[in-house]
């Protein structure tokens, strides 16, 4: 009926205006408490469930990156390979070195593959993601691969920082690809020597699944204690 089509386009005219606000205060243009009066203005013109429409999510999104998400947690070190100062120029042949290794791979060894999971909680939604560096999928399983690339002086042991990086990545894959077990290899790279120190170890579901659930719950704990601090504050002054 013409009733229910003009009450339909007020609930889409409300939730583009809702996206909008959302999008300008995560910029930080939009105070919280002018935030909440635009929401309360909106939610008192539209009545939706009389139509049967469904609500729309106002949770804040997050987004976060494995390497951000594994420092944030673990908070011991970085993962960039040495521990001080990266110039641009140890960045550019940290890169040259990854692709070099990378080139050096087998025929159906994919690099730079894309990977994410979100975690969606009663405040808001968790986007864990980011890049692996290697990944080969045969029919004997599923190998993925974290490159790092070291110069002067390295003890020869990995990095509990990378395996732990590496894991998650593991998790992410185990999740578009539900294999009992996933072979994980850190490969280190020495610049000056260009030799190759490789540590391979298999991890099952379960261990993966731990592992991302323990780091990300901390992440999550954070989170949660943050925006629950962030909603106090505004209400307190508002």
């Amino acid at each position: 009926s013409e009733r229910r089509q003009s009450a339909t386009r007020l609930v889409q005219a409300a939730r583009r205006n809702l996206a909008r606000i959302d999008f300008v205060n995560r910029l930080g243009a939009v105070e919280p408490g002018e935030l909440a009066g635009w929401r309360e203005f909106f939610s008192l013109r539209v009545q939706e469930p009389q139509f049967n429409l469904p609500p729309m999510s106002l949770k804040r999104s997050i987004s976060v990156s494995v390497r951000e998400l594994v420092e944030f947690v673990l908070q011991s070190g970085d993962l960039a390979g040495d521990r001080d100062f990266v110039s641009p120029t140890r960045a550019l042949e940290g890169a040259k070195g990854h692709r070099r290794v990378q080139a050096s791979r087998p025929e159906g060894y994919q690099s730079e593959v894309s990977l994410s999971h979100q975690i969606e909680t009663e405040d808001f939604v968790l986007n864990v993601k980011g890049r692996l560096d290697g990944l080969l999928e045969t029919a004997a399983g599923v190998l993925i691969e974290e490159i790092k690339t070291v110069s002067g002086f390295w003890d020869g042991q990995p990095d509990p920082l990378h395996w732990a990086q590496a894991k998650i990545y593991g998790f992410l894959c185990w999740r578009r690809r539900a294999v009992p077990k996933i072979e994980i290899q850190l490969t280190y790279l020495d610049l000056e020597s260009g030799a190759l120190t490789v540590f391979r170890q298999g991890f099952s579901a379960e261990e993966l699944t731990q592992c991302f659930a323990e780091i990300t719950g901390v992440y999550l704990q954070w989170a949660r204690d943050y925006h629950h601090w962030r909603q106090a504050r505004d209400e307190s002054i508002l």
